[in-house]
């Protein structure tokens, strides 16, 4: 129909924040590029999603309540080592990141361009199986 948006549905990316306004700031430029998002408010609510949800990919704040970025990329690498990853923030060092090996880091304030730049270079979801698979 003439006038409204085309929706592709690309790929599920997960989102942790704690700040309500990141959360969903990110959840709209990214559903705006036809990904379906899941939202987090923390590490832990984040690995409880990933119990019952398959993602193509997480993007987590570093400074979160309950259980932080790096604690909950440490558990997601350990379950899920092929799952791609992003980190956001605006207080961790770069170097102190660098550890966790993610795929790219966004530094908070980031442009409206940033995260789509990010997920687009980080991994084609179209083409790519879902890296959900359990290590036995």
């Amino acid at each position: 129909m003439a006038g409204e948006a085309v929706f592709t549905l690309h790929g599920t990316i997960l989102v942790a924040d704690d700040a309500p306004d990141y959360l969903h700031l990110m959840e709209r430029i990214l559903e705006k590029e036809g990904h379906s998002v899941l939202e987090a408010t923390d590490g832990a609510s984040a690995l409880e999603i990933l119990t019952d949800t398959k993602v193509d990919l997480i993007i987590t704040d570093c400074t979160m309540s309950r259980m932080s970025g790096p604690e909950m990329i440490s558990e997601v690498k350990r379950l899920y080592p092929a799952l791609p990853f992003i980190v956001v923030s605006s207080t961790a060092r770069k170097k102190d990141l660098e550890k966790f090996n993610p795929s790219a880091m966004l530094t908070k304030p980031f442009y409206l361009k940033d995260p789509v730049v990010a997920v687009d270079e980080t991994v084609d979801i179209e083409t790519s199986p879902n890296r959900m698979t359990a290590q036995p």
